[in-house]
């Protein structure tokens, strides 16, 4: 494909930018004394080599007394911390790149545990997730949360970055533009420009500080219903930002903590789909519109911009994914893209505080301890077993100069990824097997498909070390009485090597016994779920755990918690729920209830070869991330 507008030159205020492509702010969590890390600067540093325009560092506390969200968080506004920020800044400037840094005064989003005090808010409302009482702020309070937005920009500009953004997406600018957060009654309140005075304000003094010539960025939602913010209400701030001197716009589409049972960010929602709003504000604006949010690749990216919705793209996840994505989309290499697959850990790793850890890249917050180096001495490696940790381990250990052979008792690679692209709205899953299946082609792994592999093969193959990725069993609950019970599997139905009768029952409710049941729902089998614990996908991120159960609530699927099964009489389930016992009736019963470990080949070989390893499902069941961290590091190490 020809990049027409996504590599051309782009200009944002006096910042001239190589491309279109800019890194949105991303939480690291990386932890700190409020400075920029070492480990920080080498993540921004891989991003920075990777070909992007512009990179705009993380959410960064402007406010001491009341803005900071977590102990991790970044502080602009201490002296001790500003030449961390210059070397920050001249890192990423090194490689060609812009720098931005985002100022956020947190509010409610801000919690006491951190502060040792009351977070503010315009109207003392409660924010989910934080579920902290905030204060209503004072005239007195939004003159000093000002200044504090002023000094924070004067310390970002002496640290070297070549502007600033304005966070107004989350936290307490949010809440002032929001309806449902903000009933005031004075200035600040009321109508849309009376609620984004305080934005306003900001702006201009910012400005009058640091020159109109250094660009400011606001980043604002082109839609909040949750907040009940509306396009309209953002054309209107739009207008108003550019007469105060804004230099681009970057648009989102609901604030992250805010927007329960509103998809926005799954697999759910198409790519790209939000760039019709950055449309509608780019009409009414003359100064740059940045579209983000489902950007995940630069097909994507180049079709917003050819279609004159955005003037550049802002990308985080597929950042994560992918540092090179830029360079490799310039030179063509889109096969070897390692796309983000949606998959919401990065965002439930922020949110539980975590350092920043990406499913499909195992480098991704461990760039200085992670380094791919050149094998000391070449060894044959076997890796039994085509799965997600079998194709990584083979991936890295031929990226190394090994020579690598993979044995699958199966007729195709990809193992339970094959599985977890069945449901609805996974098909991104694809997009790994994918990327996996052109790295070991392209660095010449010998693949042996339908072999299944013994002690005594593995005896005459004479490797010099053998990596066992064979994948888990299924667990049968042994206090489950089975007697000539109809009972499958997920991986019978997902495989479809077994057809599903029109009534299912599925013993077990986390991801994978929900993922089924939307499967099958959605293939118009009436569908019970039951499920011990009181609620069910407990092992999923938050996000991608809502939207997976408002869908199956949607498609009417049966969803019993706090219920034991009993026994299993052909198409008959015995259940005990609340101490009385139901009878319920099924075509088919599906035992979703988890795996085990597979341990039997690792046992077998361990004193047949010289250097062993077990990755993945077989060595203890996991999700798809363990897999593919596990299969890294065993293939960088042997």
């Amino acid at each position: 494909m020809k990049f027409l507008k996504l590599f051309q030159p782009g200009k944002i205020g006096t910042m001239n930018i190589r491309n279109r492509i800019i890194m949105a702010p991303t939480g690291t969590n990386f932890p700190g004394d409020g400075g920029v890390t070492n480990r920080a600067i080498n993540f921004y540093l891989v991003r920075a080599k990777g070909g992007v325009g512009l990179i705009i560092v993380e959410g960064t506390s402007i406010d001491p007394l009341y803005g900071v969200g977590k102990e991790t968080s970044l502080k602009l506004f201490e002296e001790k911390s500003i030449p961390t920020f210059k070397q920050l800044s001249s890192v990423i400037k090194e490689y060609d790149v812009k720098t931005s840094i985002q100022l956020w005064h947190r509010g409610a989003l801000a919690s006491m545990k951190f502060t040792g005090r009351q977070s503010l808010s315009p109207s003392g409302i409660t924010v989910p997730g934080v579920w902290e009482i905030p204060k209503i702020i004072t005239l007195e309070e939004i003159n000093s949360v000002i200044n504090a937005y002023v000094y924070g920009a004067i310390n970002a500009k002496e640290a070297g970055f070549d502007s600033v953004q304005i966070h107004a997406g989350a936290g307490l600018i949010h809440s002032f533009l929001s309806p449902y957060y903000n009933k005031r009654k004075d200035d600040y309140g009321g109508d849309i420009t009376s609620r984004m005075k305080l934005l306003i304000e900001i702006i201009k003094r910012i400005k009058g500080k640091v020159g109109k010539d250094y660009p400011i960025i606001c980043r604002i939602n082109a839609e909040d219903k949750f907040c009940q913010i509306t396009i309209k209400d953002a054309q209107a701030l739009a207008v108003e930002l550019e007469k105060a001197g804004i230099d681009a716009i970057e648009l989102i589409n609901g604030s992250m903590a805010e927007s329960h049972g509103v998809p926005i960010y799954t697999m759910e929602v198409p790519q790209g789909h939000f760039a019709y709003l950055a449309r509608k504000v780019k009409k009414i604006v003359n100064i740059p519109v940045i579209s983000n949010i489902r950007i995940n690749d630069p097909r994507i990216a180049e079709k917003i911009l050819r279609d004159g919705k955005a003037d550049f793209v802002s990308m985080s996840r597929a950042l994560i994914a992918d540092p090179e994505l830029p360079n490799k989309a310039t030179a063509g290499n889109l096969e070897h893209i390692n796309k983000c697959i949606t998959c919401m850990i990065c965002i439930d790793e922020a949110l539980k505080s975590n350092h920043i850890k990406c499913t499909v890249n195992a480098q991704a917050g461990f760039e200085q301890d992670r380094n791919i180096n050149p094998a000391n001495r070449i060894k044959k490696i076997l890796v039994i077993g085509g799965g997600p940790a079998g194709l990584e381990a083979a991936r890295v250990a031929a990226l190394r100069g090994h020579r690598v052979f993979i044995y699958e008792k199966n007729s195709q690679l990809g193992g339970q990824l094959l599985l977890a692209a069945k449901p609805p709205h996974k098909e991104e899953m694809w997009y790994l097997i994918d990327y996996l299946l052109a790295q070991i082609k392209r660095y010449g792994v010998t693949i042996r498909l339908g072999c299944k592999i013994t002690a005594d093969s593995v005896r005459k193959e004479n490797p010099d070390a053998v990596i066992v990725a064979t994948g888990p069993l299924p667990v049968i609950p042994t206090e489950i009485a089975i007697e000539d019970g109809n009972v499958v599997f997920p991986s019978d139905i997902l495989s479809e090597t077994v057809e599903a009768g029109q009534s299912v029952v599925i013993i077990g409710g986390g991801l994978v016994g929900i993922e089924t049941a939307e499967f099958l729902a959605t293939n118009q089998r009436q569908v019970s779920v039951i499920e011990i614990m009181d609620r069910i996908c407990a092992d999923m991120p938050i996000f991608a755990r809502d939207d997976l159960i408002r869908r199956v609530r949607k498609l009417r699927v049966n969803i019993l918690t706090e219920t034991k099964v009993d026994k299993i009489i052909k198409n008959t389930i015995l259940l005990r729920k609340n101490g009385k016992q139901q009878i319920v009736q099924a075509d088919t019963v599906i035992i979703a209830t988890g795996s085990n470990a597979n341990r039997k080949l690792t046992e077998e070989l361990e004193r047949i070869v010289p250097e062993l390893y077990s990755v993945g499902d077989c060595q203890k069941p996991g999700k798809i991330i363990e897999a593919i961290h596990e299969g890294f590091m065993v293939g960088n190490k042997v």
